[in-house]
């Protein structure tokens, strides 16, 4: 298995099936992340820090790996949760501000396409 294929098996990313156990772990830690920034009076959306948490873990390389979060020490968890949080938190960064636009756009998008579906359907 070459290196990249290794990584895209820990990061949960190369197959339209994710390995559930990175699904898990990707909660675990944007929940930790949500959790963070609430006690700093933000309130970010679990789905934005899902997808940072994603971009950061990707951006790490093989430094961390998903598929084993059990193993993983607690105060590493917590310093990645803390690492992730501040990005979420960060204001006027270009790159961190873009991703969260696009992702509030995604969610919208999906969520009209659910009410066209729906009223679609209705007025059968």
């Amino acid at each position: 298995m070459s290196e990249a294929e290794k990584k895209e098996t820990k990061s949960g990313e190369g197959d339209n099936h994710p390995n559930p156990k990175v699904i898990s772990a990707i909660k675990k830690i944007a929940a930790g992340v949500v959790a963070e920034c609430e006690s700093q009076g933000e309130h970010p959306s679990e789905v934005i820090c899902s997808f940072l948490v994603r971009a950061h873990i990707l951006s790490q390389g093989d430094n961390v790996d998903l598929t084993n979060i059990e193993a993983m020490k607690e105060k590493e968890l917590s310093m990645l949760t803390h690492e992730i949080a501040e990005k979420v938190l960060s204001t006027g960064v270009p790159e961190i501000e873009t991703m969260k636009l696009q992702v509030r756009f995604e969610t919208q998008y999906a969520l009209s396409m659910e009410d066209i579906r729906k009223r679609a359907h209705a007025t059968r």
